[in-house]
């Protein structure tokens, strides 16, 4: 299994660039660099880990595949690319409606933009394209002025729609955080038995994550995130059977959110944590990881755990248990 983290937003860029070098040299396999509105841009912020390090794999993961022309995401893409000697991995989404709405940016027939954007993208990583007359998209005499080998092109959803569309079109599918672990393996097994005779996409799975020997410890440190996370969650109708597939209630996630909305993010139940994160010592966190990689998961990132402190103290142990399972 591999092994990556997030790229941490909550650092001041040089403090996080530091941490990247860190993690490079610990054995980890990746950095993922996630991209929402109003945030840091991903692939500025790409090309300056790829300058700060030699051999961790770069994840973009993921952007919103309605926010740039394809031709834009090409070019960016490609850059990252050739600075990084081939270790980008682009991730594609679809990105939360109501604040693409809140840009003027419509979001129509999603399954269908998405895998137009991937014939689109490998056209232009390509020969270019000459004339495309798509439902989405129209693009004449579009070309890269430099070639760069396609990076992988991967699609992060949870939805059964998009995860058939992604088995089929892309190179692997990105599984969202706070996802029980249930569904992390029932997606993955699903993803696997969609898949084409002799093709195998990647999976990545991201997991809130916070590494301590003091369990405790590692779980105060999440439940503030749980606790927002669940408000913006459970405003998504959709998503309430994902977020109840495992071991959790609804009543659970609400008591969860209430905890956010109180200002006593501390009370989140320790269930809580424990059933939509990754908290605690190496050893607890290895057992997951042993888990994930029986149901087919490829690649577990840890978001938020390289903004703790201590995380580079457990790094070079954590890759060398991940690599053990592959």
């Amino acid at each position: 299994m591999k092994i990556g983290v997030g790229y941490p937003q909550g650092l001041d860029p040089a403090a996080a660039l530091a941490l990247v070098e860190q993690v490079d040299r610990a054995g980890l396999d990746s950095v993922w660099i996630a991209e929402n509105p109003y945030w840091p841009g991903a692939f500025a912020t790409a090309g300056a880990v790829a300058a700060r390090s030699s051999r961790v794999e770069i994840g973009i993961g993921v952007v919103s595949a309605f926010t740039r022309s394809p031709a834009v995401l090409a070019m960016e893409a490609g850059q990252v690319q050739r600075l990084s000697g081939g270790r980008l991995v682009l991730g594609l989404g679809v990105g939360g409606p109501r604040v693409l709405e809140d840009l003027g940016i419509g979001v129509a027939r999603p399954v269908d933009a998405i895998e137009e954007t991937l014939v689109v993208l490998r056209a232009l990583f390509g020969e270019g394209i000459t004339a495309h007359e798509g439902a989405v998209h129209r693009l004449r005499d579009v070309r890269l002025s430099f070639p760069v080998a396609a990076p992988p092109l991967v699609v992060g959803t949870i939805g059964p729609r998009m995860l058939a569309m992604s088995a089929a079109a892309a190179d692997g599918i990105v599984i969202s955080a706070h996802v029980p672990p249930a569904e992390i393996e029932r997606i993955a097994r699903d993803h696997r038995a969609a898949e084409r005779t002799g093709r195998r996409g990647r999976v990545t799975a991201f997991v809130a994550a916070a590494l301590d020997d003091d369990p405790a410890l590692a779980r105060a440190r999440l439940k503030a995130d749980v606790a927002a996370t669940m408000v913006r969650l459970l405003r998504i109708p959709s998503l309430l059977p994902v977020l109840t597939a495992g071991e959790l209630t609804l009543a659970d996630l609400e008591e969860a959110a209430a905890c956010a909305r109180d200002g006593r993010p501390d009370d989140v139940a320790d269930r809580v944590v424990d059933e939509l994160c990754l908290a605690g010592d190496l050893a607890a966190v290895t057992t997951r990881l042993e888990r994930l990689a029986a149901a087919g998961v490829d690649e577990v990132v840890l978001l938020q755990a390289a903004e703790h402190p201590g995380f580079t103290a457990h790094a070079a142990g954590l890759a060398d248990r991940a690599h053990a399972l592959r």
